[in-house]
């Protein structure tokens, strides 16, 4: 027997094995059946118990809850808290509060302290990361500057020159326009001008580079550069002589305002002793007369305070004038008597 036939009888035999089991499962037909009556009977309604809610005994709850009461026990709550109100605390009002109100008081303040902290260190870490990138910048411009110095450099080697310098041959002073070289010498006129014109603003930028290179590390190595005052003048000096078509290089400028300090500070410094030693010298003078009974100019205080020979009052003023005679002259003079 063949594949196909096989095939074709177990068709046939699964088809009618399924119309079998179809007509075994169907449905019976649905019976009408007559519902029957129940008299309804009297139920007594069912008592309804409230349970109330079991309280907690610890008298937690949530955390939203506990929050809820404490800010209700308070009272109002500031939207903005007053930074300054520890400001009017001291040890004896501390000293009064209950133990609850302390220990409240305690986090409050270790609370303050960690955030005093945190902005502490947020305002270090602003400051460290802008000094970093200061310094980044300063770093870069430098390299700039320095790579603008060198380039300069290479627009100065002789090879150079020698290019730039055809630019400024004349017709006169060229071959035959018609002969090759004469061609030849023109085409590098041209290019040498063109050249001489594309260099002309790099170089120029480059020299004022270079020049700002020199005077960074002449100022790295002459602190007093770094004075706004002291680097005025030195500026000055540089100017007034350039002007006067006397330059002076950067360091001789640096030497004469360094030279012309030195010397105001010496003279300021001896005009301050001068000073010291007149008020000095007044002072000993003072001294030296107060101490001497005949030069001084009324009777000295400490007659009446401490007495004069034992004696006190007008008795010791008496003899005093009596044993000084130019202060009783002096005093009799004062008060209008010969």
């Amino acid at each position: 027997m063949s594949t196909e036939d096989m095939s074709a009888e177990e068709t046939e035999s699964v088809e009618e094995a399924v119309e079998e089991v179809t007509t075994q499962v169907a449905p019976e037909e649905p019976v009408d059946v007559a519902p029957v009556e129940v008299a309804p009977e009297e139920v007594a309604p069912e008592e309804v118990v409230e349970v109330a809610p079991e309280e907690d005994p610890e008298g937690g709850g949530s955390e939203s809850n506990l929050f809820d009461r404490l800010a209700d026990a308070l009272g109002e709550i500031p939207d903005n808290p007053n930074d300054r109100i520890l400001d009017g605390l001291n040890e004896r009002q501390i000293e009064k509060l209950p133990i609850e109100a302390k220990v409240m008081l305690k986090h409050v303040l270790s609370e303050r302290l960690r955030e005093m902290e945190r902005n502490r260190a947020a305002k270090e870490a602003i400051q460290s990361d802008y000094q970093r990138r200061k310094q980044a910048l300063a770093d870069e411009a430098k390299t700039l500057l320095e790579n603008r110095a060198k380039l300069a450099k290479v627009f100065q080697t002789e090879k150079v020159k020698k290019i730039l310098r055809s630019k400024d041959i004349k017709d006169s002073d060229l071959p035959d326009p018609y002969t090759p070289e004469g061609i030849q010498a023109r085409v590098e006129r041209a290019t040498a001008q063109n050249f001489s014109d594309f260099i002309e603003p790099i170089t120029q930028s480059a020299r004022r580079a270079e020049a700002e290179a020199a005077y960074n590390k002449f100022v790295e190595t002459h602190p007093k550069m770094l004075k706004r005052q002291f680097k005025s003048e030195v500026a000055q000096v540089v100017k007034s002589r350039k002007q006067a078509s006397t330059p002076i290089s950067l360091q001789d400028a640096h030497n004469l305002v360094e030279h012309q300090h030195s010397r105001r500070d010496a003279s300021e410094r001896r005009e301050k002793e001068r000073t010291r030693r007149a008020a000095s010298a007044r002072k000993v003078g003072r001294s030296s007369v107060g101490s001497d009974p005949e030069n001084s100019p009324d009777i000295p205080a400490w007659v009446g305070q401490s007495g004069y020979k034992g004696l006190r009052g007008p008795a010791a003023t008496y003899h005093f004038l009596k044993d000084n005679p130019k202060i009783h002259a002096r005093v009799k003079k004062k008060q209008g008597r010969a």
